[in-house]
Order: structure tokens, then sequence, then C-alpha cells
């Protein structure tokens, strides 16, 4: 029996024993990623509104969509979209998709193989532009290349891609868009001669080689001229290009002072297109929000925080933007604000700095005299300057200049009674002036003196 329990114990060790060991081999460790400043991806199931748990260290623009659910909104698939694309290009750092013109590029130069003919070359196409060392800025955009297509779409169908004057358009457009790296061409006025539609268009086209090549006073009094034209078909695309080109004009200068009339200008340009429907009113209304973010930023931000506290405009994902970095900009003006107080409250606590001190041991400096204890300083004043409990005093004592009595004639010499009564009379108006003169200025000067000496 005992046999029996001795058996059973061992086969119970033995298999606790195999239980326990881990076979020999690699090992596989699944990971675990715990983000503290974005949610998981996909982003897209957060915009959704599967928020999960939502964390304070989040993001802002990531709060805000969690604040949209929470509150008891939501997003539509536009907003979630555009959601999407500002994690990304802030957390992941991507590019907007839409910021390409490749393929604006590409549809403008087949539309223009259509004209020209495929063997000719195509000029090199740069959209970026420096302005002063190697600053860049994107100079023509992707709607300048799609509007160039559709025009010369309208142009050859209207008079055929063989009409020598279409081809004429597009050498001028060629021209234009040249200047969008470098350099300054511009386009030859039309033939003599040329159709109507082909001057208007030509007066267009130098407008815009202008303002491409950063000639803005030029273009601006280009597109007014064209604005005024009401036969011209760019009349209304003109008047919109004028505030366009002082927007442009005052984001590349140097000097705030001379961007602030410059923006003021359109600001009042845009108002127009603002208020009223047309082709232009969304993009106007983009305009005067960058506008507004510049010259009136905390008017801007609470304007943000009102339109983005329920379903945002067509400007959704530019509101976002804007409102975040408002945000993140005053925070650190905060932030900067309040350090530089507690540094100076520190330095008021630290013992004056004497000669002789330690300068390992901190210490206040003194106090520089202040400019203006020796404003009004003359000849002759005496000047004391007294600094205590952190303040300075100044004491002025002004002397009196002396005066020099005039000697009486000698005992032996007898003037004559005339000239006698004559020099008391001259004594006399010389004591008057210079008592006028000691009422009028608190005491006698030196012209006062010299002055009842001549007389």
């Amino acid at each position: 029996m005992k046999a029996i329990a001795r058996l059973v114990c061992s086969f119970i060790l033995l298999f606790a024993f195999l239980s326990n060991t881990l076979p020999c081999g690699p090992g596989y460790i699944t990971p675990l990623f715990d983000t503290t400043s974005a949610p998981e991806n996909p982003y897209s199931e957060f915009a959704a509104g599967k928020l999960g748990i939502v964390k304070p260290t989040f993001r802002r623009e990531v709060l805000y969509a969690a604040y949209r659910y929470i509150n008891g909104g939501s997003l539509n698939a536009a907003e979630q979209q555009a959601m999407v694309e500002v994690w990304k290009a802030d957390i992941d750092n991507k590019d907007f998709t839409d910021n390409s013109i490749d393929d604006a590029v590409r549809v403008w130069i087949e539309r223009r193989k259509d004209v020209v003919g495929k063997e000719e070359k195509t000029p090199d196409i740069y959209a970026d532009r420096s302005y002063g060392g190697y600053d860049f800025f994107p100079n023509c955009t992707r709607n300048a290349f799609e509007t160039a297509a559709e025009i010369l779409a309208d142009r050859s169908t209207a008079h055929g891609p063989s009409d020598p004057n279409v081809l004429e358009w597009v050498h001028g457009q060629d021209q234009v868009f040249q200047n969008c790296s470098s350099g300054k061409q511009t386009p030859e006025a039309a033939p003599p001669g040329a159709p109507d539609w082909l001057q208007k268009d030509r007066a267009y086209q130098i407008a815009a080689a202008s303002f491409y090549s950063l000639e803005y006073n030029d273009a601006k009094r280009r597109f007014a001229e064209i604005a005024r034209d009401v036969d011209s078909p760019w009349a209304e695309t003109a008047d919109y290009l004028v505030a366009r080109t002082l927007i442009r004009q005052a984001s590349l200068s140097k000097s705030a002072d001379k961007a602030g009339p410059l923006y003021d200008e359109a600001e009042q340009r845009l108002e127009k297109f603002a208020g009223r429907s047309n082709k232009f009113s969304a993009s106007a209304e983009r305009m005067l929000g960058l506008i507004k973010y510049r010259r009136h930023p905390k008017e801007r931000v609470s304007e943000l925080a009102k339109i983005l506290s329920g379903s945002g405009d067509d400007n959704f994902r530019q509101d976002v933007i804007d409102y975040n970095w408002l945000l993140d900009k005053f925070e650190s003006e905060a932030l900067t604000s309040e350090e530089k107080r507690k540094a100076e409250e520190k330095t008021r606590n630290l013992p004056p700095c004497t000669k002789g001190m330690d300068a390992n041991v901190p210490c206040r400096p003194t106090p520089a005299p202040s400019p203006a204890a020796t404003v009004n300083k003359h000849e002759g004043e005496l000047e004391i300057n007294l600094y205590a409990n952190e303040k300075s005093y100044t004491f002025t004592s002004a002397s009196r200049p002396r005066t020099m009595k005039r000697s009486p004639p000698p005992r032996k010499w007898l003037a004559p009674r005339s000239q006698t009564r004559k020099r008391n009379r001259s004594a006399t108006s010389g004591r008057a002036l210079m008592r006028r003169a000691s009422r009028r200025d608190g005491n006698l000067t030196t012209k006062a003196v010299t002055g009842a000496r001549k007389s």
C-alpha cells in the first residue's frame, strides 16, 4: 500500500514539473501601443465617433472631434474626412492631397498638345518661387492651371485648335507660367487686327504675368482696369483678383506697418463678394478669414469657436487649423508672460548687489539712473540722485548767479549835478529791470543783470 502511495505521489510531482516547463524555441511578443497625443490608427474610426478612451493629453484638434460627439453632435462625412486629413498632416506630417498641382499640370499639358502638337517640347513648369534667400512660396496654385486648361478647351471648341489666334493664346499663356518659379516674362500685346476675345484674354494674361512675377503694383493696376471694362469676360474675376493681389503683397511684406493698410483695403474689396451669391463668394470668405486671422486674431478665435461649435461651413478644415493655431499662439504668449512675471518676482526677492560680493551669490542688480532725471539740467545746477527701497529720487538746486555791485566813485572826484542825476536814473531803471526779471523767473538771471548794466 505504501508503495502504491509513493508511486502516485511520484506521478503527481512529475506532472506538476512537466506542466510548468517552457518549450525551447523562439518566443512571439505582440506589441500593444499606447498613444498619448493621438487616437489609434485608423483615424477614421475616431472621426466617426468610436472614441474609446479620450485622454486629456490628446492634441487639441483631436479633443475637438471628441467634444462634438460628447456634446451630442456629430461630424458628417465631409467633416470626418477633413479631420482625418488634419490629423495626418499634424501628427503624421503628411501633406494634404488636394494641395498637389501635379494632376492639374498634367491636364494643362495634354490640352496644350492638342494645339501646338506633340512634337514641340513642353516648357518646364515649377510652381514654387523664392522671395528672398531660401524662402519659397506656392506662386502658381492648382486653380491657375485648371483655369488655363478650361479656357483653352473653350477657345479650341469655339474657334478650332488649328486657329492661329488660339496658338497665339497658348504662347502667351506659356510666358505667364514661366513666371511661376523665377524671372519676368510678359506676353506682348495682341497683334493688330486680332479678334476681340484675344485682346481681352491677352490683357488678362499680361496682368497675370505681373502677378506671378511679383510686380504687384502693376498687377493691381491692370486688374482694376479690366474690372472697369464691362465688355470683358474677365471683369468680375479681375475685380476679385485685385483683392488677391493686395493679400499676396501684404503676405510677402517684411514690415507689419506696410502690410496693415494692404490687408485693410483687401478686406473692404472682399466684403462685397462675401455678401452676395457668386462664384467667388466662398473664396472671398476664405480670404476674409485669412485677413482676420492675421489682423484681428482675438476676434477671429471667438468667431471660429462659434462656427465650430456646430456644423462647420465649406471652409471647415481651414477653420479647424486656424482655431488650433490661434489657441496655441495665445497659450504660448500666456506661458511666456507668466514665466517673465515669475522671474521678475524672484529677482525682487534677492538681496541687492553690493561691492565685494561673491560673484556666485545671486543678487538684485542696482537699477540704472532714469534718463528723465537729467532732463532740463542746466549749467550751474546741483543734482543729487538718491536710491532707496528700489526707487530713485532726484534733487536739483539752482545756484543764484552773483551780481556785481557798481563801485562808488572816488571821494576826490565830484561829478557835475546833471551827470549824477543821469547816473541815478540809469541805476534805478536797471534795478527795476532786475526786479521784474525776479518776479517773472523766480531768480535773477545773467541776462537780466547784463541788461541792467547796459541801461
